[in-house]
Parts: structure tokens; C-alpha cells; sequence
């Protein structure tokens, strides 16, 4: 016979001897104990409501005589502090309240008292939120948390003591509060004789024993009508009294019994269950299972148990593995999401100096059209444009990193493009480093082939520099791989892709571990001042993940760094050239020019009144939508910033083109992304400028489109 059976068969005998002698009284005391319950608990419930509804009608009543009252009115109208100090004051000291607020018609408040036994009440103010609901329904009782306390609270619009329904104009609003203290608590206790605590959030409605503790959860409404509180009364029925001397009694009888019951099983136990559970028990501490051997030869539940172990041990590996690789996904979506946030606030940034930028551009294009080319302020201009151009490729480069920048996508031969790059590239590199190079992919990708040329160059370059003093192996290879042959690798690849791997690997210094998560980052940097800016790897990122890709890396230090780069292929091979527009004459017109920036109002005003055309401008996306309304024949042309308060240019655009269909638009931007360039391809908007824009680049659009060009982006 089994251990189970044994055990079954025991605890039968001992349980069926006195299971049935109290099987009767317990029925017959359940029953009793349920009827009995339920009355009580009704009646109790009926007596808590409505001495909280006398509370209630008393606080309330209060609260009626002080707003419904003239010489109320005339303190909200005259702000006589006296009058307050002796008539409202008095609420504290004579009714006991702990806070006394009075508040205009706009929800400011004029007067704030509190007791002395609330000082942290000083700060206390209701949010306009309850004034917009107390306007509506114009008293009302309710409870406020504040802090670690709270607050029984009566609110009410004031009004004129001849206005006693409120259907008339209130003249502000009074608020009464009284903390629910300790003594307070303990005076309702005492007046309904229960054991009374607040709850925060719901407590348990069933009572401590089925029948004979009642314990009732009463909710204190908030302003909202939602509980902001509960109220717990607990008080124990007299009845218990009984019930538990004779459960005394009883529980001695069974005590007694059990005493005597277990020193017989204690000995059969030991033999049949204490002795088994010791080695399985020292197997699973010490991690060996060659110790429940002995156990694994019996034909019983121990047998089954050994050998449930044996397979333990053997997935308890396995687990541990697949938990290593859950941990290092884990790692790669928080850097995923770090890189994504870092995006946002770089394409932020950018726009705000892509303002700047094009700010100073324009003034110094305009500056240097109006001196002499062999004059020495035209040199000077010349170096200022020089410094904003880098600046704009700096811009490019971090809204690269931010993927906000518009490409020039098309099927590219990785293959070609990867040897081209490392035949440049090879020239910069010292002898002292080995080249490796195995390419097996003729697979094409979907990119700009600019930035995947940056791509190589950036990864190349870092893993030849971290071998530069003491010379080492530098591989590349490009292959083929599926999606699901990456996953671990790259946890959101998708498993019907097929992807091309470039692999870069170095013999050099290797990346420390507690940098690995910061190497993206823009402007991390472990070389010395002066020989990088720390945009190369954000850059790398951001081109890679923009278009679908992932990046896998692995680092030994003093050994060397493996960067594994997966690209998505494409069956595409080719792309249709966009035909070039030429520059048109000059055909005069009206122009709107609307940006909240007032230099690039000035600037390019000046611009198109030079060019010869009429410019109105406006610093506010409103206030150009009303003039047009008004005088919609005299514009020709409307050009405006995306990016501006209130109404932004494509919502302008919208409301310009519901006036007028066949409107000429120009929109410009900071940068573009994929909402943008939906919102204008659905408003068929003429022109798309990215900033910075030069006053020569916004002349020749205005050509273009009033030369009745199609709709593009520049």
C-alpha cells in the first residue's frame, strides 16, 4: 500500500469518531448564527445611516445659515476683514469647525481660517474643478482627503438671504471643514457604540467570524460623488459570548484528542515520510541528485518524486539559460527606449536651432548681396556662411541620430557599397592593422546609400582606432541571415525577414561593461578631447533602427569588440529618378508670410519685397487666418512655419484651403516626420522646406509653385 493510501485510511479512522458527533451542532448553530446575522447586521446598518444623515443635516444647516445671508453677500462684495474676523471666525470657536474659506465668483479665495489644532490647513484651496460642479448644483456635503487626514466638508454658493432656493445669482462661495480627528472619531464611537477607523480604499465587508462580528463599510463621497474615504464599523454581538464557551470546550475536547493522535502518527511519520523527505531534501540544497538515488528504486510516490527531480535538475539548466538570454533582451529594449527618448529631445533641439540658423543665414546672404565680392566684410560674410553650414550639418547629423530627416531612399547593392567604402577607408588605416575581408551577400537594401556609407565608416573607424597603437585584425563580413536566426540577438526582428549581417570585428581593447549601455548615447566618448564628438554610434543607431534594423554587440575586454549590424533586404532594384524642375520667370504676387519668430518675419519679408513681390506678415497662425477671411483676394500665396502656438500651419492650411481650394501653400519645418508628410500630402500642399532656409532657396520655390509646379517636398 501506498503512503497516501496509508495516511488516507489513518486519518479516516480518527476523523469519522468525532466528525459526526459535532456535525449536528455546528449545522444546527451555522443556521441559527446566518439568521441571526443578517437581522442584526440590517438594523445596524439602518441606525449608522441615519445618524451619519443627522451629522450631516447638522454641518449642512450651518453651512445654509452662513451663505444664505445678506451680511454675507456684503463681506464677498466689501472684503470687510473685521466682519470677518468676528462673524466667521466664530464658526472655529464656537461650532468647532477647523476651516472657514470663503471664495469669490471666480474661485479665488478671500478669507481662509483655520483652528489652531490644523496649522497644515493653512494651504488648503479647493480646485476649480469642484467650483465648476458646486455652481451647478450649489451645496454640498462631502469628504476631502488632505494629507494624511481627512476632512467632512460643506460647501454652498452665497446668495442674498431673500434668495433662500439659490435660483438666483450667487455672489461666491462658502466652504466649512472639520477634521475627522481622533477625538472626533472617538465620540461617534461612543455615541453608536462601535469600534469606528477610515480607510483610504475599500476595507473587506465580511466580518471577522461568519456570524457574530458586524463589521459595516459605510463610503464618505467626495465632491466628484466618489468615494474618498470609508468608515469601518466593527462591534462584536453579545451572542459571541455564548458561542465561544462552548467552542472553548470543544476546541479542549479536540486538543485533546489531536494530543493523543499525534503522538501515535509521530512515530509512523519519522518511518514513512520524515526519512524520504531528508534526502530529498538535502538533494535539492546541495544540488545533487545522486543523493535521492536510493529512493528512485521504490514503487511509491517518493519513487515518482526522485525521478521528477532527476528532470528537474536537467530543466533547471535549461532555465537558466533561456533567463540569461531574457535578461539580455531585457537590457537591449531598455537602451531601445533610451535611444528613443534621447531621439525626441535631439529632434526638439534641432528645431530650435534650425531657427537660429536660418535666422543668421538669411541676414548674412542678404549682408553679402549688398557689398562688394572683393571687399574684406564679403570674406568675413563668406566665413559667417561657412560656420552655418557646418552648423546645419551638425543639425543634420543629430536629427539623423533622432531619424527625423528626410532621406534619399532607394535599392542599394550593400556588397558594392561595403567594398567601396572599405577601399576609401583602407587608405586612412596603418599597416600595423590587418584587414580581413568576406563578403557572401549580394543582397540589397532599402536606404539612403549616403548614411549606409556613414554606417561602415563609423563602425570601421571605431574598431581600427581601438587597435591603433598596437596594431591587431580588423574583419568584415557580409551574410545572409533569416529572422528567426536572430532573435536572441535582436529580440524584435521579425521572423519572416531576411536580413543582411554585416559583421565588424577588431582584436582590440574592447568596451568595459559598465559603458555598454551609454555607447550610443550622443556625445559619449572615451577618446581624448579633440579626436571625436561622441555622434558617431548614436548616428550608427539612428540610421540603423530607422530603417528597420538592429545592432548586436559583443566585447571581451583586452580581447576585442564584435559589432553585428542586421539589415533588411529588399527584392527592389531600382527607383525612379525624380525629374528636375527648372527655374522659372518671375510673376508678381501677393504673399502671406506667417511665423511666430519675428527675425525670420523681418528677414524674409525683406527678402520677397527685394524680389519684388508684396509680403504681408503675421506672428500668429489666428491672426492671419482672420485677415484672410477678410481680404481673401489680396493673397496669392501663403507660406507658413508648421511648428507654432495656438493654430500651427497645417491647421491654417486646412481652414485657408476651406475657403479657397486651388490656394498656393508653402509649409517649412525643422524636420519632417511621418505625420507631417501626411498631412501634407492629404492638404496637397505645394511646397515642403526644411530648415534652415536661405533667402535664395525660398525665392526659388515661390517661383516654382507660382509658376504652377506640382506639389514636393525640398
Amino acid at each position: 500500500m501506498k503512503i497516501t493510501q496509508r495516511l488516507v485510511v489513518l486519518f479516516l479512522i480518527v476523523s469519522l469518531s468525532f466528525a459526526v458527533l459535532i456535525y449536528l451542532f455546528f449545522q444546527i448553530k451555522e443556521l441559527e448564527g446566518k439568521l441571526y446575522s443578517q437581522a442584526d447586521a440590517l438594523q445596524r446598518r439602518q441606525i449608522i445611516n441615519t445618524f451619519i444623515e443627522v451629522n450631516k443635516n447638522d454641518f449642512m444647516r450651518t453651512v445654509d445659515d452662513r451663505a444664505i445671508d445678506d451680511e454675507m453677500v456684503s463681506y464677498v462684495r466689501s472684503r470687510n476683514l473685521t466682519w470677518a474676523n468676528q462673524s466667521l471666525y466664530r464658526l472655529i470657536t464656537r461650532n468647532d469647525f477647523d476651516l472657514v474659506q470663503v471664495y469669490d465668483t471666480s474661485g479665488m479665495a478671500i478669507y481662509n481660517a483655520i483652528s489652531g489644532l490644523a496649522p497644515e490647513l493653512a494651504n488648503f484651496r479647493m480646485t476649480p474643478e469642484f467650483f465648476e460642479y458646486l455652481r451647478r448644483d450649489k451645496r454640498k456635503y462631502f469628504t476631502e482627503p488632505w494629507k494624511q487626514m481627512h476632512m467632512q466638508m460643506g460647501a454652498s454658493t452665497i446668495h442674498l438671504a431673500a434668495d433662500s432656493t439659490r435660483q438666483g445669482s450667487f455672489h461666491g462661495y462658502l466652504v466649512l471643514g472639520k477634521l475627522w480627528s481622533v477625538s472626533n472619531l472617538n465620540d461617534f464611537s461612543t455615541t453608536l457604540d462601535y469600534n469606528i477607523r477610515f480607510y483610504d480604499t475599500e476595507p473587506s465587508s465580511l466580518p471577522i467570524s461568519p456570524f457574530f462580528n458586524v463589521n459595516i463599510a459605510i463610503p464618505l463621497q467626495g465632491w466628484d460623488n466618489r468615494p474618498a474615504a470609508w468608515l469601518r464599523f466593527s462591534s462584536n454581538n453579545p451572542f459571541i459570548e455564548q458561542w465561544q464557551s462552548l467552542g472553548k470546550q470543544l476546541l479542549l475536547g479536540i486538543l485533546a484528542f489531536t494530543l493523543v493522535f499525534l503522538v501515535l502518527q509521530f512515530a509512523l511519520l519519522s518511518s514513512w515520510i520524515h526519512a524520504p523527505l531528508r534526502l530529498i531534501s538535502n538533494s535539492l540544497r546541495t544540488g545533487n541528485p545522486e543523493l535521492i538515488e536510493p529512493l528512485t528504486r521504490k514503487r511509491n510516490e517518493y519513487g515518482e518524486i526522485a525521478n521528477l527531480i532527476k528532470r528537474f535538475f536537467e530543466q533547471n539548466h535549461q532555465l537558466r539559460t533561456e533567463m540569461e538570454e531574457r535578461r539580455k533582451t531585457e537590457i537591449m529594449l531598455r537602451q531601445v527606449q533610451k535611444m528613443e527618448s534621447i531621439g525626441t529631445l535631439a529632434g526638439g533641439i534641432a528645431h530650435d536651432f534650425n531657427n537660429i540658423i536660418t535666422i543668421i543665414s538669411g541676414y548674412v546672404a542678404l549682408a553679402s548681396g549688398k557689398t562688394k565680392a572683393d571687399s574684406e566684410v564679403r570674406t568675413n560674410l563668406e566665413e559667417a556662411m561657412t560656420a552655418c553650414f557646418r552648423g546645419k550639418k551638425l543639425l543634420e547629423k543629430i536629427l539623423t541620430f533622432s531619424r527625423q530627416t528626410e532621406k534619399n531612399v532607394q535599392p542599394v547593392n550593400f556588397r558594392i557599397l561595403v567594398e567601396e567604402t572599405m577601399e576609401l577607408l583602407s587608405q586612412t588605416i596603418p599597416s600595423s592593422i590587418t584587414i580581413k575581408t568576406d563578403f557572401k551577400s549580394h543582397a540589397y537594401v532599402l536606404a539612403d546609400p549616403t548614411e549606409m556609407q556613414q554606417v561602415v565608416m563609423n563602425i570601421a573607424s571605431n574598431a581600427y582606432q581601438s587597435m591603433r597603437y598596437q596594431g591587431g585584425k580588423l574583419s568584415i563580413s557580409l551574410t545572409d541571415v533569416k529572422g528567426k536566426d536572430i532573435v536572441r540577438m535582436a529580440h524584435s526582428a521579425d521572423l519572416n525577414q531576411k536580413y543582411v549581417c554585416l559583421t565588424v570585428s577588431d582584436t582590440g581593447t574592447g568596451i568595459p561593461r559598465e559603458i555598454m549601455d551609454r555607447i550610443f548615447d550622443p556625445y559619449f566618448s572615451t577618446k581624448a578631447p579633440g579626436e571625436g564628438t561622441g555622434l558617431g554610434l548614436s548616428i550608427v543607431h539612428g540610421i540603423v533602427t530607422g530603417i528597420g534594423g538592429h545592432i548586436h554587440i559583443d566585447s571581451v575586454l583586452e580581447h576585442g569588440t564584435t559589432f553585428s549590424v542586421f539589415l533588411p533586404a529588399t527584392a527592389l532594384r531600382s527607383v525612379q529618378q525624380v525629374p528636375q524642375v527648372d527655374i522659372l520667370p518671375f510673376r508678381h504676387a501677393n504673399i502671406y508670410f506667417v511665423d511666430d519668430e519675428p527675425a525670420l518675419n523681418l528677414l524674409f519679408k525683406e527678402t520677397l519685397t527685394e524680389a519684388g513681390y508684396g509680403v504681408s506678415t503675421f506672428d500668429d497662425g489666428a491672426k492671419a487666418y482672420k485677415s484672410y477671411t477678410e481680404n481673401s483676394g489680396d493673397c496669392d500665396l501663403l507660406i507658413a512655419d508648421i511648428a507654432m502656438p495656438g493654430m500651427n500651419g497645417i491647421q491654417l492650411a486646412q481652414k485657408c484651403r476651406q475657403i479657397n481650394p486651388d490656394l498656393p501653400i508653402i509649409l517649412y519645418s525643422g524636420y519632417i516626420d511621418p505625420t507631417i508628410q501626411k498631412s501634407c500630402r492629404d492638404l496637397a500642399i505645394n511646397k515642403f522646406l526644411v530648415k534652415p532656409v536661405l533667402p535664395d532657396t525660398l525665392e526659388h520655390a515661390v517661383r516654382e509653385i507660382l509658376a504652377g509646379q506640382k506639389p514636393g517636398l525640398s
